[in-house]
């Protein structure tokens, strides 16, 4: 979408920073406020960064030849762009399973571990985005060959201890 004209859809606080992100590919960036108010100086941030905020509610993607051409606003606006791009966000579900067993969590909900993925519960890792939103397949993966290799010393570890006592 390098040099194209993107768009960035605003449903999430962190839709502005990815639109500041993407102004990186393109000369024309817009980002569609929709749901989001941004603040004066997120709105600061944009200027300097020559996004230009639309506000509005987007109703439609306008497609043609199974190839985005336009956003359509509720007030009838159509607004070419080839590219929109919607940022998730990575909410993890730790307040069940781990707070359940016991495990400690950061603000946002996200497992605490050390660099093995050891939880504050002795005998639980976490790895993957429940521990870090920003982690992808590859992190995830491999936050879980650690865990992994730090299970099996630990299992190690215990057969070693109950023979000893046997």
């Amino acid at each position: 979408m390098r040099d194209q004209p993107i768009a960035v859809l605003g449903t999430n606080p962190v839709s502005i920073p990815h639109a500041l992100l993407v102004r990186q590919w393109s000369d024309d960036v817009i980002f569609f406020a929709h749901v989001v108010e941004p603040t004066a100086d997120e709105l600061a941030q944009l200027e300097v960064r020559r996004v230009q905020v639309v506000t509005g509610r987007v109703v439609r993607l306008v497609v043609e030849a199974d190839q985005l051409s336009a956003v359509e606003l509720s007030d009838g606006r159509v607004i070419p762009r080839t590219a929109v791009f919607v940022r998730p966000v990575n909410a993890p579900h730790a307040d069940g399973l781990l707070t359940g067993l016991g495990c400690e969590v950061d603000d946002a909900g996200f497992a605490i571990v050390d660099a093995s993925g050891q939880t504050s519960t002795a005998g639980v890792w976490a790895a993957g985005n429940v521990v870090d939103p920003r982690f992808q397949v590859i992190t995830s993966a491999g936050g879980g060959s650690a865990a992994a290799i730090a299970i099996n010393a630990d299992l190690v570890r215990e057969d070693v201890e109950r023979r000893s006592l046997e």
